[in-house]
């Protein structure tokens, strides 16, 4: 089993895609357009002449260079003049997601194509977005990595599309987790499944890696172990309101990720509002522009519908939480101030119980004094067997003030429920057998202790 997230060389993983046609054999002008994305050295020329030679490609440049979105004075009628209007890069990345996308029309599976290009183009044009006010990533980079990132429910849909129709049918009605369900039938997820499949086609490793991640956890995002553009298609991912699936479950590790992405590409929450409220209309455009079918206007405004509804219940979901943490919070504060008053209560204790010991020992050691002068008769000893015990009590109360004092400086309430209080228990307890030892031993000498004491001090005023 793979580690969700990881590209791993899973030997069962890569030969159910090179054992599928569909996905193994690349259109030659797709695997060229691929080799000349890693060309450095490639030209405007280089490109063209690819998509030349790839009718249903060549017609589609030049409608996109001839978009009314570019506003161009005159008709653009060669591929050289739409590579060099539009931008080699842009080109390059208008070529590959066009040949991928005819390439995956071809494919047979359950998959519901649109939602699935929907979902795909949406994230490629929040990726681009991101990339473009965050100013650390390549646009064309990011559009691609997003346009791709999915590319891996594909691999298993196409393999076995009623097993996989079954999962997507249990992540809509049944709020299963998707990538649970993937892991437990293959033993990987669609993100690693998807980035194996571009590696066979030899797209760039960095792409490969932004979608082997996109549904990396935000403690993964923050630990710092993934690249800007990884972390860029996890944040469109998670931005995106249109799924493949109605996966609302994991909507608030959407959350997490979208808060955890937006410190390590250093958006601040009016930027990231602002651009995803721009983000509706620049998919639109892209849409037209790429000639992808995302749906009827009603079903893309009935799925937004949807998608801010379960946007509303996550926030109250937070929201509750929130409430949770405070209260949680109060009751600590209440408990750190019910202990300070336990300190100050027991110090002001402490002060007045070891000032009447220190006066009973006092007394106690000047009656001794005074025994041992003469000055007090003590005919049979019971004058000093008291004050033996007498100070053995005093030893006592002072040995359990100290005690308190130190459990009372304790941070929490908790650490009294511990062995602690057993072990001051434990001392009080011994102490108090010794004391009783004394106490008896003094009876038997004596009779009543406290009267023998009483009638043997015959001090003089």
């Amino acid at each position: 089993m793979t580690t969700p997230g990881t590209i791993s060389h899973d030997s069962a993983l890569e030969s159910l895609i090179s054992s599928n046609a569909e996905l193994s054999s690349l259109p030659q002008s797709l695997a060229q357009v691929i080799a000349l994305s890693e060309n450095e050295y490639a030209s405007i020329d280089d490109l063209a002449h690819v998509i030349e030679r790839d009718p249903g490609l060549s017609a589609r440049v030049l409608r996109a260079a001839n978009s009314p979105h570019l506003g161009h004075a005159s008709e653009i009628t060669h591929i050289p003049q739409a590579v060099q209007a539009l931008g080699f890069r842009s080109v390059l990345s208008f070529a590959l997601a066009a040949s991928v996308y005819t390439l995956t029309g071809s494919m047979k599976g359950r998959v519901d194509r649109t939602r699935f290009w929907r979902h795909s183009l949406e994230t490629a044009v929040a990726a681009r977005l991101l990339a473009q006010v965050s100013g650390k990533i390549d646009p064309d980079e990011a559009f691609t990595s997003g346009l791709l990132h999915d590319i891996g429910m594909l691999v298993y849909d196409v393999s076995n599309p009623d097993k996989y129709y079954g999962i997507g049918r249990d992540v809509r009605e049944k709020n299963a987790d998707l990538i649970e369900l993937e892991i437990s039938e293959w033993g990987s997820d669609h993100a690693t499944a998807g980035a194996l499949l571009l590696r066979q086609w030899k797209i760039p490793e960095k792409i490969c890696q932004a979608v082997a991640r996109h549904h990396a956890a935000a403690s993964e995002i923050e630990s710092g172990s993934m690249s800007d553009l990884s972390i860029c298609v996890a944040m469109a991912n998670a931005i995106s309101r249109h799924r493949v699936f109605s996966d609302s479950r994991t909507s608030l590790a959407h959350t997490e990720r979208r808060v955890a992405a937006m410190g390590k590409l250093g958006l601040s929450s009016d930027r990231l509002a602002t651009l995803v409220g721009n983000l509706a209309e620049e998919f639109k455009i892209q849409a037209e522009f790429m000639e992808i079918d995302v749906g009827d206007k009603e079903s893309l405004t009935l799925e937004a519908n949807r998608a801010l509804y379960s946007q509303y219940l996550i926030v109250e979901e937070l929201l509750k939480k929130n409430r949770l943490l405070q209260e949680q919070v109060m009751r600590e504060q209440s408990e750190k101030q019910a202990l300070r008053s336990i300190r100050a209560i027991s110090g002001a204790y402490n002060h007045h119980l070891n000032n009447a010991s220190a006066i009973i020992q006092g007394h106690a050691q000047l009656m001794q004094v005074r025994a041992d002068k003469g000055e007090i008769t003590d005919t049979n000893g019971c004058l000093r067997r008291s004050l033996d015990v007498v100070q053995g009590a005093v030893r006592m109360i002072s040995a359990v003030l100290a005690a308190i004092e130190e459990l009372t400086q304790i941070e929490t309430t908790q650490y009294h429920e511990g062995l602690e209080i057993l072990d001051i228990e434990k001392m009080v307890v011994e102490r108090k057998r010794e004391l009783d030892r004394l106490a008896k031993s003094l009876k038997d000498s004596s009779g009543e202790p406290l009267m023998a004491l009483k009638s043997s001090l015959s001090a003089p005023n």
